[in-house]
């Protein structure tokens, strides 16, 4: 009887997944961010996407099947989505993201429409990142 991708036990690249993961992470949170300084208004339905590609890329770097890859892929994609917020609430200012963190959490927080939808694009993101980072 064979198993189902029994090669991927021996052959997991968790460290290629990690960087793989940062990278996806770190390089879409800049480019999401230089987009929505520049026209001024934040696409949430982006989020959707960049969790799919975060899980993507730690997949098809990885081709891992264990839970680990799919924990890499939460945190990848809860670090996009905050390093996103800071970087575009700072306005690319490096120096007030330490200053930003609690009114970023603060925003997420508030009971209006706006801020609960966009919470829920980002768990939708966070959602994908966990489904798509492993193989099965």
């Amino acid at each position: 009887m064979k198993v189902y991708n029994l090669s991927s036990f021996t052959n997991q690249r968790f460290l290629r997944a990690i960087i793989a993961g940062l990278i996806t992470s770190i390089g879409c949170a800049v480019v999401y961010a230089l987009f929505t300084t520049l026209i001024h208004i934040q696409f949430s339905v982006i989020y959707i996407g960049v969790g799919y590609l975060i899980g993507t890329a730690i997949r098809y770097f990885g081709h891992g099947v264990k839970l680990k890859f799919r924990i890499l892929g939460v945190v990848c994609a809860l670090l996009f989505i905050f390093l996103a917020d800071a970087l575009y609430f700072s306005g690319f200012n490096i120096n007030l993201i330490p200053v930003l963190i609690i009114p970023i959490l603060r925003s997420y927080a508030s009971l209006n429409i706006n801020s609960l939808l966009s919470l829920l694009f980002r768990g939708v993101c966070v959602y994908y990142a966990y489904l798509y980072a492993s193989v099965v």
